[in-house]
């Protein structure tokens, strides 16, 4: 998980296979594959996501979601656990909240030249309104 937050992963996703459970990190938009691990190391794992998550470890058939709250150098997380039934196993994603941890900067939009000066002139109009839309917790 740490290393999930050192890569300023938004997601986690735990994809089980018939004979191996990849772990992929959602970076920037795309998943990247990060560990694939054995269906008995995975069974710990699952065990030890749901305990922390407070779900019940003997449910096999049903979706269940919870949160974990994890303190990660002086900053708390909050990790949204979603787990589901699927056809090798179970599917895990762990969403990462990172609150107000994250620098917002129109900088960090990696807009163009052109782009950030038509965003910056309207934002310093008088009226009107910008909407920005997107995925949980995209920056």
């Amino acid at each position: 998980m740490k290393n999930a937050i050192a890569e300023k992963a938004s997601d986690i996703h735990f994809e089980p296979y018939k004979d191996k459970v990849i772990m992929r990190y959602r970076i920037d938009g795309l998943l990247k594959v990060k560990y694939i691990m054995t269906k008995t190391e995975y069974q710990s794992l699952v065990s030890k996501i749901k305990i922390n998550a407070g779900l019940d470890i003997t449910e096999r058939r049903k979706h269940q979601d919870d949160k974990i709250s994890l303190k990660h150098n002086k900053n708390t997380y909050n990790i949204r656990v979603s787990i589901t039934p699927v056809i090798f196993g179970k599917k895990i994603v762990l969403r990462v909240f990172y609150g107000n941890i994250s620098k917002y900067s129109l900088d960090n939009l990696k807009l163009v030249k052109e782009q950030l000066a038509v965003l910056e002139k309207i934002i310093k109009r008088k009226t009107g309104m910008v909407i920005v839309n997107g995925p949980t917790v995209s920056i």
